[in-house]
């Protein structure tokens, strides 16, 4: 019920504004903007762990940056969490209609709240370290519905 409301709620806002980009999220493959400028550091997908002979699997891409880096958002939605998770830290998840969602982990000083509306490109958070061993770095998802899908596909080159 709340999804449902959600997708009305993005819908009835994206008829009142006048949206950076208005094609459809499952069109935009390889086109999105980055949620921040920096080297990709662990792509996504299943790899090996050399030091722990273990296998590990990246739902998502961690991009290195300088703390305080601004996060953006890749393309208008409404925002459905605003959480701390064991393992990611302070976590962002937009709903962009169709199925499609962002998540931004590892942020600090988060500037949206649950249920606002953010534009592509709106400032949502800033690289930080919060739950992560591994230093300062934003962790980026893409889910198609509950598929987590390579990022760095749906990203520009």
């Amino acid at each position: 019920r709340e999804r449902a409301l959600r997708i009305i709620e993005l819908e009835r806002r994206r008829k009142e504004i006048e949206m950076v980009d208005s094609t459809p999220f499952n069109e935009l493959k390889g086109k999105l903007p980055w949620p921040i400028e920096g080297k990709v550091i662990s792509h996504f997908g299943t790899y090996r762990n050399p030091n722990l002979k273990t296998v590990i699997e990246n739902t998502g891409i961690d991009i290195s940056a300088k703390a305080g880096t601004n996060v953006k958002s890749i393309y208008d939605g409404i925002v459905t969490t605003v959480t701390y998770i064991r393992g990611y830290g302070n976590t962002v998840i937009i709903d962009h209609g169709s199925g499609f969602y962002s998540v931004y982990t590892h942020v600090t000083d988060v500037e949206v709240d649950e249920n606002s509306y953010v534009n592509a490109r709106d400032v949502i958070a800033h690289v930080g370290d919060s739950g992560s061993l591994e230093g300062v770095k934003l962790h980026f998802e893409i889910w198609a519905n509950r598929e987590k899908l390579n990022p760095e596909i749906w990203l520009s080159k």
